[in-house]
Parts: structure tokens; C-alpha cells; sequence
């Protein structure tokens, strides 16, 4: 099936036309003078400006990074596999409100993932496929402004968030105002039935409640929190394991049947639960327990660890038609998906199955093979192998949301066939959550190794002591957070410890 694309015959084609139509607005020249150039324009050299600029913001020494383990160009964010126009959005977001590239671009991953949902799955081979869910976790000191990076790209899918809620809250009134009428006055009435909670995102929310929720919202739930400390917390709040099991059948998309002993149980056949959020790298560090390390939980989180600092105050405005122009494609994708969703005569979601084109599968094979080889090398790190085998799932995936994504913005094409193009972009996306992911794996080693080192020493000096002893390259920033102290602190107990 040819979808995105026009002279489509489509299951609901009266509601689906406007959405199809409004990808070729900019073609036909529907839009405002002022959205076509901003379309047009390419801006190609302020993308090679920030990648540069990315590039000199390289982790140094006191990252202790070893350039064995890390290819440093592996962690800058890949801009580039997103269409011409949606790098346009990011990098003016970036230039005008400091909003950080690497978490944008995480964030639209995630919205993307949310506005496929079930509707759509990628078959990696006969009997193997995938769905397109990912939990995305934004690491950073605090301050730093990670939601606001989140909220520029994810405020759509939000706007439309709200829009089902209070949809479902005025058709539920007037259900309920049906409802309490006699059997006589219903007669005098149209029917009403019940209404469908059309809600789609979930924050503050038990487990029980995401469930239930999902029931109604079939086709995705997407978690989104500010901070997933209580995420990540709440996995064992009831009993040992539970939650945790629970949410490992979600990420391979088991069938989950949730039952506690205050309530029925609830079942939900193909959970589609996408997760993203915000996290302190110190916080995130004590989840690296040996159960998630043998469950292979934390290797499930695809991480986001850039160099950012804190910018001065940045008097550049953006454009009201860039808000709004990337609004409506936004709004425009998730309703096309919508509408496209085929059900079975129950209303059971019926997945749409994407395959890999020719060339795609001979690129697809041999990154399988080479991650293999990563998996048996003697040369690579075993404490950071074990994030190898998650990723022959994320990068099928990847493939289908960008390939999706891409779709939406071309003049036609298959999406049901992801391109080669589409596969190699995955693996530019795979190589930086690879690198990202060393990356914070040696941070939390090296606070962890700090942590050790100081415990001996009975007050700053004496732990700073010991420490430099150990490693006269040790890292000041993260002794600094350690011990309390300021960095210029650090640098004053030093010259007393060298005797200078």
C-alpha cells in the first residue's frame, strides 16, 4: 500500500483527503508566502555551522574518554536523518531559544514513535518483527533546560493530547445526562453510547490507570515525565519484580495481563508504551543494580548524554510562522496515522507490515554481522557489550520511524518499504546511542571509582588527597559535585596538597 502519496484509494478516504493533501500544500502553494520560504530555504550551511560547532564541544580528557572505546563523531546527534525542513525547525530552536539539539532531536524519535504506535510494525524476517516503541532517557545535570528542548518539538502532540481529553469530557456529560433519563424520556432521544477516553499521553499515572488507559487508547500511550527517577523507581513499588516484568513484556510487546489484589485484572494484547523523560547522570547511575544488568533493563534505555552549558540570555526571536508551520505538519502526521489504522470486525488493531527494500536488506545484514563481531570481540569492553544485542531491535525500528517520517514530507513513495537510506540513517542513530551509552557507563564508573576512593578520608582534603593520589587526571566537575565544593574549591585544596 502506497500511503502519503496521492491517487491512493484509502479505507476512509472522506476523512483522510485533507490530511494527504496538506504534505503537497507547500507544492501547490496553499501556504502564506512567508511558511513557503521557510520551507524553501535549506539553511544547509547553519547545520554544518552547529555540527562544527558540536564537533569542538567534544568530550576532552577529564571526560575520561578513551578514544579505543569512543568514536568521538559518534556523539554528535545525527541531525541529518530527519527531513531538510524538520533540521530547519531544530536547528532555529537551537539558534534562537538555546534548545539543545541532542535532546530535540530525541524528543521528535519519541513523538514519532507515539504517532505510529501499533498502527504499523517493521518485519525484520519471517516470524521477527518489530514495533517502533522506544524509551528515550534525557541526561543532565539540572537547570540545564532539558524540558524545554522536550516541549519545542513534543508541544503539538501535546496540543492534541489536550484536545481528546476535553473531547472525551463533553461527550462523556452528555452520556451521563442519557444515562440518567428514565427508559421512557430515552426513547424520545437518540442513542448515546459510551465514550472512549481518547487520551494518548501519561505522566503522573499508577500502573493500574496506564493500563486501563491503554485499553481505550489502543493504538499507543506515550509516558512522558520531567524527571524518570519515579519511573525508574516505581518498577518494584508493590512487589519485588512486578512492575519491573511488567515493563520488560511492554518494550518487546508482549501481551501483558496486570493483576493486583485490589482490583480485576487488566489485559492489554499488544502494549505499545513509548517512555521519555529527563534524568540527573548521578541519579541515573544508581540503576545500574546487578538485577537490571542481568535483566537487561538498562540496556533498553536509549540514552542522550551531550556536553551543554548554560547560555546567557538570547535576545533572537522565532518566527511565529516556524511554530506554526512545524505545528500543523506535526498535527497533520499524527492525524494521517490515525485514520489509516485498520481494525479486524472485534476492532482489534491490525498492524501494517513494513519490509525492508532489496538494498535495505543487504545493508541490514551486514550491520546485524557487525554488531555480532562487536558481541564476540575479545578487544571490546565486556561491562559495555551488553547494550549490542538491544540494539539488533532498536535499528529495525529506527529504520521504520525515519523511513515513515520521511514519507511524510517526500511526494510520494512507499512506506510500507523502508529504503536503504532509511536503514543507514538507523545505524548513524544506533552508532551515537552506542557511543552516548559508553559514554555514561565510564562516567557512572568514574563517579563510582571516586565515591570508593574518597570514603576513607575523614574531610575534603584528606578525600581529595587520596584521590589525586590515585589519578592526578582525576575529574574536577564530578570530585567537585562529590564533595560538595565549588571547582575553584578543588583547585585551592590542590595547590595545598603539591605543596604550592
Amino acid at each position: 500500500m502506497y500511503l502519503f502519496s496521492t491517487g491512493t484509494i484509502y479505507p476512509h478516504e472522506k476523512l483522510i483527503t485533507p490530511f494527504v493533501a496538506f504534505t503537497y500544500k507547500y507544492h501547490n502553494g496553499d501556504f502564506s508566502e512567508s511558511s513557503k520560504e521557510l520551507y524553501k530555504l535549506g539553511y544547509g550551511s547553519r547545520i554544518e555551522k552547529i555540527i562544527k560547532e558540536k564537533e569542538k564541544s567534544l568530550p576532552n580528557n577529564e571526560n575520561q574518554i578513551s578514544n579505543y572505546l569512543i568514536n568521538e563523531n559518534d556523539l554528535v546527534f545525527p541531525i541529518d536523518i530527519f527531513p531538510k525542513p524538520i533540521q530547519n525547525y531544530i536547528i532555529e530552536c537551537n539558534s534562537k531559544l538555546d534548545s539543545n539539539i541532542d535532546y530535540m532531536g530525541c524528543s521528535l524519535l519519541w513523538l514519532i514513535s507515539v504517532c505510529i504506535g501499533n498502527s504499523i510494525e517493521m518485519e525484520v524476517k519471517r516470524g521477527w518483527n518489530e514495533n517502533v516503541s522506544l524509551w528515550i532517557s534525557l541526561v543532565g545535570k539540572a537547570g540545564i533546560g532539558k524540558t524545554p528542548s522536550i516541549n519545542n518539538i513534543i508541544f503539538p502532540l501535546l496540543k492534541i493530547n489536550q484536545r481528546e481529553i476535553k473531547k472525551y469530557y463533553k461527550l462523556l456529560e452528555v452520556w451521563e445526562h442519557y444515562n440518567s433519563l428514565s427508559p421512557k424520556d430515552k426513547k424520545k432521544f437518540p442513542f448515546v453510547e459510551k465514550p472512549i477516553k481518547g487520551q494518548f499521553i501519561a505522566n503522573d499515572i499508577t500502573l493500574e490507570a496506564l493500563v486501563d488507559l491503554h485499553q481505550e487508547s489502543d493504538n499507543a500511550v506515550g509516558v512522558f515525565k520531567d524527571e524518570l527517577a519515579g519511573w525508574l523507581k516505581d518498577m518494584n513499588k508493590y512487589r519485588a519484580g512486578s512492575d519491573l516484568e511488567f515493563w520488560l513484556s511492554v518494550w518487546s510487546g508482549k501481551s501483558v495481563n496486570l493483576n493486583r489484589l485490589t482490583r480485576k485484572g487488566s489485559y492489554v494484547d499488544k502494549p505499545f508504551i513509548p517512555v521519555l523523560g529527563g534524568i540527573q547522570p548521578n541519579i541515573l547511575s544508581h540503576f545500574y543494580t546487578e538485577e537490571n544488568k542481568d535483566n537487561g533493563f538498562m540496556d533498553r534505555m536509549l540514552l542522550s548524554f551531550p556536553d551543554s552549558k548554560i547560555e546567557v540570555y538570547n535576545e533572537n526571536e522565532l518566527s511565529y510562522d516556524v511554530l506554526d508551520w512545524y505545528k500543523e505538519n506535526i498535527i497533520a502526521f499524527f492525524d494521517k496515522l490515525k485514520y489509516v489504522i485498520q481494525r479486524d470486525n472485534d476492532n482489534n488493531i491490525i498492524p501494517m507490515t513494513a519490509k525492508f527494500s532489496e538494498d535495505a536488506k543487504k545493508e541490514w545484514v551486514r550491520i546485524f554481522n557487525e554488531i555480532t563481531s562487536y558481541q564476540n570481540s575479545d578487544d571490546e569492553n565486556e561491562y559495555l557489550k551488553s547494550m549490542y544485542p538491544k540494539q539488533k531491535s532498536y535499528i529495525p525500528r529506527f529504520a521504520l520511524l525515519i523511513h515513515a517520517f520521511d514519507e511524510n514530507f517526500s511526494a510520494g513513495g512507499n512506506v510500507l518499504e523502508v529504503s536503504k537510506e532509511s536503514v543507514l540513517k538507523a545505524e548513524k542513530l544506533s552508532k551515537y546511542f552506542i557511543a552516548t551509552a559508553k559514554k555514561l557507563k565510564l562516567n557512572t564508573a568514574t563517579v563510582i571509582n571516586l565515591k570508593t576512593t574518597s570514603k576513607a578520608g575523614k574531610n575534603n582534603i584528606e578525600k581529595l588527597k587520596l584521590i589525586y593520589e590515585e589519578n592526578p587526571d582525576f575529574n574536577r566537575s564530578q570530585t567537585a559535585e562529590i564533595l560538595g565544593i565549588s571547582r575553584m574549591q578543588i583547585n585551592r585544596l590542590l595547590k595545598q596538597i603539591e605543596g604550592k
